[in-house]
């Protein structure tokens, strides 16, 4: 996957970097020349270091999670289950892509624990009961991770309205 770009005549700039910093310097933006900002070499220069867009995709999955609760008391269990599903795959992925700081971060680690309590009453409602011993655990351990073993990410939802109960 090299590009190929003209300047000052006859030079060919093949290397990727290269057209980096010509990107910097001129003040191209980097599409111009078929790149984009993120830079799979060099992660670390991504704007913010890459912790704005993870902050904003933990608002996003915190929306998904207040919306889901609210889909369970108002719509068919099949929506907030899809809902549900959603967040488990959006968790999935971070465990694959994000590192491992990121992942022990309390926000993270909350929001992970809220999605896993949802996935549980759901199994529940469903009387699928093993599945949900089983994702209950789950949020145990991740409980244990914030160092909150007693405490519940449920409970924090029913006070706000939204929770299981």
């Amino acid at each position: 996957m090299s590009s190929t770009w003209r300047l000052a005549g006859e030079k060919h700039i093949k290397d990727l970097d290269t057209l980096r910093q010509i990107s910097d310097l001129l003040d191209v933006p980097l599409w111009q020349f078929g790149l984009s900002i993120y830079d799979p070499f060099h992660p670390h220069t991504l704007p913010g270091r890459g912790e704005y867009l993870v902050t904003e995709t933990l608002d996003a999955i915190e929306q998904l999670l207040q919306q889901t609760w609210y889909l369970r008391q108002i719509a068919p269990i099949t929506r907030a289950e899809k809902s549900a599903g959603r967040l488990h795959h959006l968790f999935e992925h971070f465990f694959k892509s994000v590192p491992l700081a990121s992942q022990l971060e309390p926000r993270f680690l909350r929001l992970y624990a809220d999605a896993q309590c949802v996935r549980a009453v759901l199994h529940v409602e469903r009387r699928r009961y093993a599945e949900a011993l089983d994702t209950y655990a789950g949020m145990y351990d991740t409980a244990k991770q914030l160092g909150e073993p007693a405490s519940c990410p449920c409970i924090d939802e029913h006070r706000r309205g939204v929770g299981p109960c």
